[in-house]
């Protein structure tokens, strides 16, 4: 989804990438308009935001409404199934 619409969805959404639960989905993908993109990482409790290059190939996107639950659900497809 195009970045303004995803800050206004997700602005009450409070991150924290210190120790603890996981806090987002762990397959949450920003791209970024220069074809660069960030994934998140998780290690023993902590979590970061991973730059990587450029994309090779399309990318087939899926609409979504949730990137955190309450439930700890790991990947967005769970978090949004049935929506």
């Amino acid at each position: 989804m195009p970045w303004d619409q995803f800050k206004e969805k997700f602005k009450t959404v409070e991150y924290d990438s210190g120790y603890g639960g996981q806090g987002l989905a762990s397959d949450l993908i920003v791209f970024l308009k220069d074809g660069c993109w960030l994934e998140r990482h998780e290690y023993d409790g902590a979590e970061w935001w991973e730059l990587k290059g450029k994309i090779v190939k399309n990318v087939q996107g899926k609409p979504f409404k949730v990137i955190q639950d309450e439930l700890r659900w790991d990947i967005l497809k769970e978090m949004n199934k049935g929506i």
